[in-house]
């Protein structure tokens, strides 16, 4: 008890070595290393909203926030840009006017 986000992102890396499968494990470790602003956070969170169309909005967010934070500014730009690229080819789960926020909210825990 006491150890917060360590434990639970401890926790969280052995339901995902056990369970690797799961998609959703997968992104909630990349997106509490992301958010806070772990590099190793990155690549997870890439490969996870590729493979998942549905976490894409919320993981893309979370990757142009992520790059914004680090002044990292072509980088921030690139995900509402692949977000949009998205919509448009009707790859997004729900219609082109939602934002980012309301796709992304099945993703957020």
């Amino acid at each position: 008890m006491g150890e917060g986000p360590v434990a639970s992102l401890r926790m969280r890396r052995a339901l995902v070595a056990k369970y690797s499968e799961v998609a959703a494990g997968t992104f909630l470790v990349g997106r509490q290393l992301v958010a806070g602003g772990y590099a190793d956070g990155v690549a997870p969170m890439e490969a996870i909203i590729e493979k998942e169309p549905s976490a894409f909005a919320a993981g893309a967010e979370l990757l142009r926030d992520y790059d914004w934070r680090r002044n990292e500014r072509e980088l921030a730009t690139h995900w509402p840009r692949r977000f949009v690229e998205r919509c448009r080819r009707g790859c997004a789960p729900h219609s082109q006017t939602d934002s980012l926020k309301t796709l992304g909210h099945a993703w957020r825990a």
